[in-house]
C-alpha cells in the first residue's frame, strides 16, 4: 500500500442499524495506523440527516472522509423480494455498479455488525492474485454445497467482510450472474446474497486468514483464549446490543459504543424475542447443520407463500 493511498470502506445501513455502523467506524478508525487514510462510503436508503451528521462527526474526529450514496440508484434488484431484510442483503450485490462508485477500483466491504480491533491497512495490502474478492471461509458452508452446485469439499465464504477488486467484479459481470442465479434458483437460497456470491464466484475468490472475520460464536469462543481476532463479526440472530446476548466479545461492542452519539443506549428487554432466539439456538444445537438449513429454507418458503 502506498503511503498516500486512501482505503475505501463500503457499508450498507439504514436508520435501524446506523448505531451499529457508528460503532464499527469508531473501532476501525481508532485502531488504524496513523498514516492510514480512510474514506467511508455509506450506502443507504433514506438515512435521516440527523444520523448522517452523527456519522460525519465520527469521520471528522478521526480525520476520515465520508460520502453518502443512495440505494435508489439500484433498480434491477427491487423486484427480487419484498422483504426489507432480504432486499438489503441483495443490494450488496449491486454496490460495484452504483454510478457514484464507478471510480472506485478496489475497496473493503464491512457489514454493520462488526468490530475492528487492528489496523485495517494490513487487510488492504493483501494481494488478491487476480481473484475478484478475498473472504474468510464460513464453517456452515458444508451444508450449502449441494444447493449451490459447489464441488465436493469446496470452501464456502462469509460475505460480512470482503476485499473487493471492483474492476474485476464489473468486468466479469458478477452482479448480473448473481442476480440470474437468484432468479433461477430462489428455492435454493438460504443466506441470500452470500449464497448467490458463493454460487457464481467459486474459484474466483481468495481465502483470507480467519482472524479477518471471526464470525461464529463457536469459533469466537475458541479464539477467546488464543489469538484475538482482528475483525469480530457478530453474525447470527443474537447481537451484543440484545440484553440476553452472551457473545465472548460483547464488551468490545460497548467499548466503542461509548465513543459514539449513541452512548446512552440500553438494550430493550423483550421476552418474546428472547424466546425465539433461544428456540433457534436449540434447533441449531440438536439438528445437524444440513437438517437445520433444510428446516430454515422450508420455513422461509412457507412464510413467502403466506404473505
Amino acid at each position: 500500500m502506498r503511503i498516500d493511498e486512501t482505503i475505501p470502506i463500503l457499508s450498507i445501513t439504514d436508520n435501524r442499524y446506523v448505531q451499529h455502523l457508528a460503532v464499527a467506524y469508531c473501532s476501525l478508525l481508532t485502531n488504524k495506523a496513523p498514516e492510514t487514510r480512510i474514506c467511508l462510503h455509506v450506502i443507504h436508503d433514506e438515512l435521516s440527516r440527523v444520523n448522517q451528521m452523527r456519522l460525519e462527526l465520527i469521520a471528522d474526529q478521526y480525520g476520515a472522509e465520508i460520502h453518502f450514496h443512495r440505494l435508489e440508484d439500484v433498480k434491477h434488484l427491487n423486484v427480487l423480494n419484498n422483504d426489507p431484510v432480504i432486499k438489503a442483503a441483495y443490494q450488496k450485490l449491486s454496490i460495484p455498479a452504483l454510478p457514484s462508485l464507478l471510480s472506485v477500483s478496489r475497496a473493503i466491504y464491512l457489514d454493520c455488525d462488526i468490530i475492528v480491533t487492528g489496523n485495517i491497512g494490513r487487510l488492504w495490502e493483501t494481494n488478491l492474485a487476480g481473484r475478484v474478492i478475498g473472504a474468510v471461509k464460513d464453517l456452515r458452508g458444508a451444508a450449502r454445497r449441494k444447493d449451490l452446485n459447489l464441488p465436493a469439499g469446496w470452501p464456502y465464504f462469509n460475505a460480512g467482510v470482503l476485499l473487493i477488486d471492483m474492476e474485476q467484479w464489473r468486468a466479469r459481470g458478477i452482479t448480473e450472474k448473481a442476480v440470474e442465479f437468484i432468479r433461477r434458483y430462489p428455492d435454493k437460497l438460504l443466506y441470500h446474497d452470500q449464497d448467490a456470491m458463493n454460487a457464481v464466484l467459486q474459484a474466483q475468490w481468495l481465502e483470507l486468514p480467519a482472524h479477518w472475520n471471526c464470525h461464529a460464536n463457536r469459533f469466537s469462543r475458541k479464539q477467546a483464549n488464543a489469538e484475538f481476532p482482528t475483525i469480530i463479526h457478530f453474525a447470527g440472530s443474537s447481537k451484543p446490543w440484545h440484553y440476553d446476548n452472551d457473545h465472548p466479545y460483547q464488551g468490545e461492542y460497548y467499548k466503542y459504543l461509548n465513543m459514539t452519539g449513541w452512548r446512552s443506549y440500553e438494550p430493550e428487554k423483550n421476552r418474546s424475542v428472547v424466546m425465539r432466539r433461544f428456540t433457534k439456538r436449540l434447533k441449531k444445537r440438536f439438528f445437524p447443520s444440513a437438517a437445520y438449513s433444510w428446516l430454515t429454507k422450508i420455513k422461509s418458503v412457507l412464510k413467502e407463500k403466506a404473505d
